[in-house]
């Protein structure tokens, strides 16, 4: 009886999962069902104002802030360690594309299409912050499993400050670079 109960939760949990389809890469997964995205109806066109939607801004470094405010704990910044940056390249419609690149990767025409890569989001207004949501890898049980994590946003000149409401000590500051104008071509349909 034991079993039969546990597997029963085990059955509703897996099968309550977000569906999601994979890209042309072969390693990224989207959601199946674009309402995930809720938040999409608070999205101001006006957020253009700040964020340039015919560059990419690339990851540069964290440093620690304040857990309410982007003030800097220090004057320490932590350049990553890592070979691969991430890059947010964002859309008149509110749609956002995180992509990931190994540092001597060349972004290519192809490369930053929605349909072969990079994790979706939004990005909206709530109380006059900026606000993210973006679709992504939030835990592994037996699978990856899937959901929304939400960021805010402070643009200062050409910079993107990101703060994570998953870890709210931290920042991550993104640089806007300027990409061919070919590039630019492709829409979302999210």
């Amino acid at each position: 009886m034991v079993k039969f109960i546990s597997l029963f939760f085990l059955v509703i949990f897996i099968s309550c999962s977000t569906k999601t389809r994979t890209l042309e890469n072969k390693i990224t997964d989207v959601p199946l069902d674009n309402k995930v995205f809720k938040n999409k109806m608070f999205f101001e066109s006006e957020l253009f104002n700040q964020i340039d939607t015919n560059t990419v801004y690339k990851e540069e470094f964290g440093y620690q802030s304040k857990k309410n405010s982007f003030e800097k704990i220090n004057n320490l910044k932590e350049y990553q360690n890592r070979s691969v940056r991430g890059y947010y390249r964002f859309y008149s419609n509110g749609c956002v594309n995180y992509f990931s690149f190994q540092d001597f990767d060349e972004i290519t025409f192809s490369s930053l299409a929605p349909n072969f890569n990079g994790q979706r989001g939004i990005i909206y207004s709530e109380e006059n912050v900026i606000k993210l949501d973006l679709f992504t890898i939030i835990g592994y049980s037996f699978k990856r499993d899937y959901g929304i994590i939400t960021s805010i946003l402070k643009v200062k000149g050409d910079t993107l400050f990101e703060k994570k409401l998953t870890n709210p000590s931290y920042v991550n500051v993104y640089v806007r670079r300027k990409i061919p104008k070919e590039f630019l071509i492709y829409k979302p349909d999210w």
